[in-house]
């Protein structure tokens, strides 16, 4: 009988969240509009350097300017509508340059990019050179 008592408890407890839940999902959907992401385009590393307007240089590690390291780091970016580098991703290049060419080119910025007048992001490369001067 507890057992019954119990089952019908927890049945009638369901059936009284059901559509509380039910108008909370439906709530949060309006309150939360889905914005679709800008196109996404393809274009050059060498046509995105006349687009750069701030160019922060990547430090050289004092390891590898001792060891005379040199080298290009090549890696893929994604500038976003306001001209702000969204993503910065290793190709290739030295692994010691790295890091250092990484939090240097996420801090450059770009004229924001278009296409037919529209904002768009950009998916690009760039390539970061490391040389000893003497």
């Amino acid at each position: 009988m507890k057992l019954l008592v119990a089952s019908a408890l927890c049945l009638v407890w369901h059936l009284a969240l059901a559509p509380v839940q039910g108008e909370l999902a439906a709530a949060q959907e309006k309150a939360a509009p889905q914005t679709p992401a800008p196109p996404r385009i393809a274009v050059k590393g060498e046509a995105m350097k006349k687009m750069l307007v701030h160019k922060v240089n990547p430090s050289y590690p004092y390891d590898a300017m001792h060891q005379r390291v040199t080298g290009t780091v090549k890696l893929h970016v994604v500038i976003g509508v306001d001209g702000g580098v969204k993503l910065a991703e290793f190709i290739s290049g030295p692994s010691v340059f790295v890091q250092p060419t990484i939090d240097a080119v996420r801090k450059w910025k770009y004229k924001p990019p278009t296409a037919n007048g529209e904002p768009v992001e950009v998916d690009t490369t760039v390539e970061v050179v490391f040389s000893l001067n003497q």
